[in-house]
């Protein structure tokens, strides 16, 4: 492992020099690999757009982050912004000058990225569903453009996902080999979901749902800790190898990420669960602007939910109101979407 992360390390300093004027880029695309923005972002475009397609992208979302979290725990992956510190083919004269961004010191396990995983996931699950839609809308495939939207469509996956690995190795928040393993395996699972359906899912199944994710992740947590391994040790050498305190973020932990999870499986099914008990009163076919509206009322709504920042000295405390936050999210969102669509069908009628 020592060739293959000092490697990776010289391919990160590479990096660094060659990209060193496209910096605000670099961390741009990082932040809209940012698994947070599966809920913030693209769930809500996703829904607002076709709610069974929205519902699949927060499910994949969650699942994705959820076994991002366990095969980290598991793994014991280093970052390379600590790693050179810590490793013992170095001395001081010969250590890497690695440098450290805002975003940088991510407080969990670096194998494999959740960056990666959880946007090639997302991204899958969102361009086979438009392929779907525009095969579906075409009467003569063979003599239409079906071809080229499928090749443009499966470019333009490419390209983002190649552009949030690159600049998850320009921050040295990750070495190659954990890029590459997450993007691989956050195919793999969306391949694999693409085949079941969360159409029409009972509320039951969703509170099981949120409750394996913590569940799980509790009782792996605790084995390790039985076996006398501590899940939080990558805690302190980010705290120690950090190059500026507030570059560290207390939501960037592995466990943080779960109770977002929990919180947003468990607050799509309560509120979808309400939305049901009318579904004979509304209509979701709603004309392209009503859908635009939608769209941007809930990025709106979502960016205000996550500038609130749960504080709390006690972090059990601190974890539960990241649960009750997040799950506040997809229930705006499918109020928004169905206010929306409710008022455009009254007008219709009137």
């Amino acid at each position: 492992m020592d060739d293959l992360h000092s490697n990776g390390v010289d391919f990160i300093c590479f990096l660094q020099e060659t990209l060193r004027t496209q910096t605000d880029q670099m961390l741009l695309l990082s932040h809209m690999g940012d698994p947070r923005n599966a809920f913030l972002i693209y769930f809500p475009i996703a829904f607002c757009l076709c709610p069974s397609v929205g519902q699949k992208v927060l499910w994949i979302a969650a699942i994705s982050e959820w076994l991002n979290a366990v095969l980290k725990w598991i793994l014991f992956g280093h970052r390379p912004y600590w790693w050179v510190h810590e490793s013992s083919l170095y001395t001081e004269e010969t250590r890497p000058d690695i440098l450290q961004f805002p975003i940088t010191c991510e407080t969990g396990p670096g194998s494999p990225s959740g960056h990666a995983m959880v946007t090639s996931s997302v991204w899958f699950i969102m361009i086979t569903a438009f392929l779907r839609y525009k095969s579906n809308q075409q009467q003569h495939p063979e003599k239409s453009s079906h071809g080229f939207i499928f090749i443009l469509s499966w470019l333009l996956f490419t390209l983002m996902i190649t552009m949030v690995a690159i600049s998850r190795l320009f921050i040295a928040a990750h070495f190659p080999h954990q890029v590459l393993l997450g993007t691989l395996v956050g195919i793999l699972l969306a391949v694999l979901f693409n085949r079941i359906s969360t159409d029409d899912l009972p509320l039951h199944f969703y509170v099981m749902g949120s409750g394996f994710i913590l569940i799980t992740a509790i009782g792996l947590y605790g084995i390790l800790q039985l076996l006398q391994l501590d899940p939080g040790w990558t805690v302190s050498l980010a705290i120690k190898w950090c190059s500026k305190k507030e570059y560290i973020h207390l939501d960037t932990t592995p466990f943080y990420a779960l109770s977002r999870d929990a919180g947003c499986v468990f607050g799509l099914g309560a509120v979808l669960a309400v939305r049901d008990k009318f579904k004979d009163k509304l209509k979701d076919n709603i004309n392209f602007l009503a859908k635009v509206i939608a769209i941007f009322a809930c990025l709106i709504y979502c960016s205000f939910i996550e500038s609130v920042k749960p504080q709390s000295e006690n972090i059990i405390f601190f974890y539960f109101l990241g649960f009750l936050k997040n799950s506040l999210i997809p229930v705006g969102v499918v109020f928004i979407r169905t206010l929306i669509s409710y008022l455009f069908c009254k007008s219709k009628r009137q």
